[in-house]
């Protein structure tokens, strides 16, 4: 339920005012989190501001990160939204404010974005197929046989 008190991170002192991410997943096995992570995308590109989005699909570590600020044994539904290091909310208080107009006002004092903010060469997933592996995040060497690969996460990113 949203209150009209913002809710505090315990952990706010280590997100970048400017570029507190959304975390939120690609992933479409649960079709609901995945629409609610794409509304919630629309809406804050909408916004013409810099947005740093954490796929937990992609990256563990993001997920770590993650666990790390709302306390690991918390469940949670994706996405959840920070801005200035302030814990805004899911999908449904996100289009909640937007409808409102508050969500204009929180993030007025951020810089605009010029031009396209998405990455021609991820088209802005933030991650391109290993090219030491090819994407399997296995190495092969005649001597040590197949050992992980060092140069990407276990998604062979």
């Amino acid at each position: 339920m949203l209150s009209s008190k913002k809710k505090k991170n315990n952990k706010s002192s280590i997100l970048n005012p400017l570029k507190d991410p959304p975390f939120s997943t690609v992933l479409r096995v649960v079709r609901k989190t995945f629409e609610d992570c794409k509304t919630v995308r629309s809406i804050l590109r909408g916004f013409n501001v810099p947005i740093d989005e954490r796929d937990v699909s992609l990256d563990s570590s993001f997920l770590d990160e993650l666990q790390g600020i709302i306390g690991r044994n918390k469940s949670f539904t994706l996405p959840l939204v920070f801005i200035g290091g302030t814990y805004i909310g899911g999908a449904e208080e996100v289009k909640r404010l937007h409808e409102c107009g508050e969500l204009k006002k929180m993030i007025g004092g951020l810089p605009s974005v010029v031009g396209s903010s998405v990455c021609n060469l991820c088209e802005g997933l933030r991650f391109i197929l290993c090219p030491q592996c090819n994407g399997s995040h296995k190495i092969y060497s005649e001597k040590t046989g197949f050992r992980s690969c060092a140069d990407c996460n276990t998604n062979g990113l």
